[in-house]
């Protein structure tokens, strides 16, 4: 069976790998259902597979950083000088992920954009923000899709987030303690956080993904993310 990790180390020196992350990270969604298609083609006028209607262009789910993320751990793991750098690169690549799922999530639940930015900024763990994806959700993370898919991806990061903490805090011997294995993890774990994270946002944050739980804190639609507007002083005649 071939893998991510078959196709680098086969990979010719002039080849940059952008074939790869092209074919890793190539999932569109519907703008009008948020539907998402692991179709890798753009064409417009296309009919989404899930609403059957046709859209301009489809969008690119992962068009930003996921994907020069992905670039550069493919780049460091063909590098030998550079190959711890994958583990870090891999937990800040899930990091993203998560960010992004939530804000995703977040939107189709119809939340404003300051609401969702103070909630965020209040939740800037890893373990927080997954918590807040439970939240919002009601389903465990092992729980949400393939088990075995999700439950893997999540366990790396959970087993090679330590080795990043100490790499990103530059301990000493650390970049010599990761071992051949945890790098081939974090590489294999990143191309396989796409497909992951494309089903988690079908599910979750397109037009029919469930509704929010009931007791889910919501802010008023009278204003509730407006500043407060200071209370006026009045004098007093002597």
């Amino acid at each position: 069976m071939r893998t991510i990790l078959t196709e680098l180390d086969e990979i010719g020196t002039e080849d940059d790998g952008i074939d790869l992350v092209a074919v890793c990270s190539g999932y569109t969604f519907c703008p009008e259902c948020g539907h998402v298609d692991d179709g890798h083609e753009n064409r417009r006028n296309f009919p989404c597979q899930t609403c059957g209607k046709k859209c301009d262009t489809r969008q690119h789910l992962f068009a930003g950083d996921e994907r020069a993320i992905l670039e550069m751990i493919f780049e460091c793991y063909r590098s030998k000088k550079s190959q711890a750098v994958c583990v870090l690169l891999f937990c800040s690549l899930m990091e993203l992920h998560l960010r992004m799922l939530l804000i995703g999530r977040c939107r189709r639940l119809k939340m404003e954009w300051p609401f969702i930015d103070s909630t965020l900024k209040q939740m800037r763990g890893f373990d927080q923000r997954l918590n807040l994806f439970e939240s919002l959700t009601e389903a465990k993370w092992n729980q949400s899709a393939a088990p075995k898919e999700i439950a893997r991806v999540f366990s790396s990061y959970k087993s090679l987030a330590e080795k990043r903490h100490k790499l990103a805090h530059g301990l000493i011997g650390v970049a010599f303690a990761v071992t051949t294995q945890e790098i081939r993890l974090a590489v294999e774990s990143a191309a396989d956080s796409f497909s992951m994270f494309a089903y988690l946002h079908h599910k979750y944050c397109a037009v029919d993904s469930p509704p929010p739980p009931k007791d889910f804190p919501r802010p008023n639609s009278t204003g509730a993310n407006r500043a407060r507007t200071p209370k006026r002083r009045h004098r007093h005649a002597n």
